[in-house]
């Protein structure tokens, strides 16, 4: 693991925006040609709503290379797909089903052991109704967003906050003048573990005026695989994760979120 090994904590106040875990396989076009009624019959105690909605995937050039919008799916032509969600009553939890992908995602992570029972519960379902017989992509990903009004953090600078290594400009001395900043990279987690994406940036909060800084860690592994090896595949991506959020952040900041050993 190229990021330093710490003590795991959780905190009193969860940085942590959204979590989101996935997996793709080669299309079954019985997904798109017939409602999930199977389907939603397993999930329907937990998740009671259910949506129905067409999405348009559009094949967009980029320095002459062929990119499908919104992921690494290769050349292809436009083309509509349907997506089905199923969400729990407060819509805190929801799970994402296409002819190519599961997903399961939650803005109320409280621990892992939830998640990976509820992602596992789905998955279970999806290999019993539509039979995928290979995995081509798992991926586990967090959304951390920091708001220091909530840390009483208003007046602090980012520098102050984030890791030189992520801080770039911010850090400067134009920092003051600073509209907007991302910065992207991607990481070999070593092993054929798999990569972590990792985008970071100041963000503003919907609900409010407030700049945050948000840190999205994306951790997937592109290689094919039998269905049963997707759970302990996510169990090392977790494993991983806290590592690399701690990296990120300054000792100032670990502290003001109330750090307790697990």
């Amino acid at each position: 693991m190229p990021f330093p090994e710490v003590d795991h904590v959780t905190y009193a106040d969860n940085p942590l925006d959204n979590v989101i875990c996935q997996v793709r396989f080669p299309t079954i076009l019985r997904i798109d040609a017939e409602l999930p009624l199977a389907m939603q019959e397993r999930l329907r105690p937990d998740y009671i709503h259910f949506n129905e909605s067409q999405a348009v995937l559009f094949n967009i050039k980029m320095g002459g290379k062929p990119v499908a919008s919104g992921d690494d799916l290769g050349e292809m032509p436009p083309s509509s797909t349907k997506t089905y969600e199923f969400s729990t009553d407060d819509k805190r939890w929801k799970i994402n089903l296409t002819r190519n992908f599961l997903s399961l995602s939650t803005s109320d992570y409280q621990n892992w052991g939830e998640f990976r029972s509820r992602f596992e519960t789905a998955l279970r379902i999806l290999l019993e109704v539509y039979k995928p017989t290979v995995i081509t992509r798992v991926g586990l990903r967090y959304i951390d967003v920091i708001v220091r009004s909530r840390l009483q953090l208003d007046n602090t600078d980012w520098s102050k906050l984030i890791a030189k290594p992520i801080i770039g400009v911010l850090a400067s001395d134009i920092k003051g003048n600073v509209n907007e900043f991302q910065l992207t990279f991607s990481v070999d987690l070593k092993d054929q573990v798999g990569t972590v994406k990792v985008r970071a940036g100041i963000v503003k909060a919907p609900q409010s005026d407030d700049i945050c800084f948000m840190i999205d860690s994306d951790y997937f592994n592109l290689s094919s695989r039998k269905p049963e090896e997707v759970l302990p595949t996510i169990d090392v991506f977790h494993s991983r994760a806290y590592n690399l959020f701690r990296w990120c952040i300054s000792d100032q900041l670990h502290n003001a979120m109330g750090p307790r050993a697990k």
